[in-house]
């Protein structure tokens, strides 16, 4: 079931709606700030939460904003034995994209959300107005590192 609130925020914002995302049996927390579009999605790291951005939405105003917690972090679902993979994490946002019916993204990544972020470009080019990249990385990760 998805939840859907207004909450008030900074003055220059208008407030945001607070949506409650299905994530399979899990649930991911995103705040939707109205404006012009393609909306500019902002990605967390570790350890952050979307309160990474709380100081540069407001300067943002014009534009839709989406920010989101990835499973395990703010105020998303924490499962117990969930893999927090990359794989996962593009998963959580493609379900966030989905659920607020977004056509066409500026995803802006931060650390330990490059990956996510770089893969879900790649497999939706067609859905990319943007791609800004802020201290992260991407490489091939097919697991564990093994010891000579």
């Amino acid at each position: 079931m998805s939840k859907t609130r207004i909450t008030p925020h900074a003055p220059s914002t208008g407030g945001y709606r607070e949506h409650i995302v299905p994530r399979g049996p899990h649930h991911l927390y995103a705040r939707d700030y109205a404006g012009e579009e393609p909306a500019i999605l902002l990605l967390h790291g570790f350890p952050d939460s979307l309160h990474l951005y709380d100081r540069l939405v407001p300067e943002l105003a014009r534009r839709r904003v989406v920010t989101f917690d990835f499973l395990g972090w703010g105020r998303s679902d924490k499962p117990v034995g969930y893999a927090y993979t990359a794989g996962n994490q593009t998963g959580d946002l493609d379900a966030v994209i989905k659920h607020l019916q977004l056509a066409s993204v500026v995803l802006v990544a931060h650390d330990a959300s490059g990956p996510p972020a770089i893969d879900w470009a790649l497999e939706h080019p067609d859905r990319i107005s943007g791609l800004v990249l802020l201290n992260t990385y991407y490489c091939r990760m097919p697991g564990r590192l093994r010891s000579p």
